[in-house]
């Protein structure tokens, strides 16, 4: 089409100060903290459900047992994006 990405986007008004970077960053950052948290805690319910069933001495289903290893996936790769996340301000 002869199009380039910039295209796609109005030009800036102006360059942002260190100061805003700054806070655009922490905002990024919280935001981040926020989706893994989200997923830790959607996560650790479904491990917490099946505790509860193994602790009554109910079986788990080859459908449980499945899905708890999608929690665990999910829960490792929370905790992966956590750490991979730029700490500084």
């Amino acid at each position: 089409m002869g199009m380039a990405v910039t295209d796609l986007f109005p030009p800036r008004a102006r360059e942002a100060t260190a100061d805003e970077r700054t806070r655009l960053r922490q905002f990024a950052l919280r935001a981040d903290l926020q989706a893994c948290a989200n997923v830790l805690g959607a996560e650790s319910a479904v491990v917490q459900i099946a505790a509860g069933d193994l602790e009554r001495g109910l079986t788990l289903t080859a459908e449980d047992v499945a899905r708890l290893a999608v929690a665990r996936d999910r829960i490792e790769a929370a905790r992966h994006a956590i750490g991979a996340l730029k700490w500084q301000s």
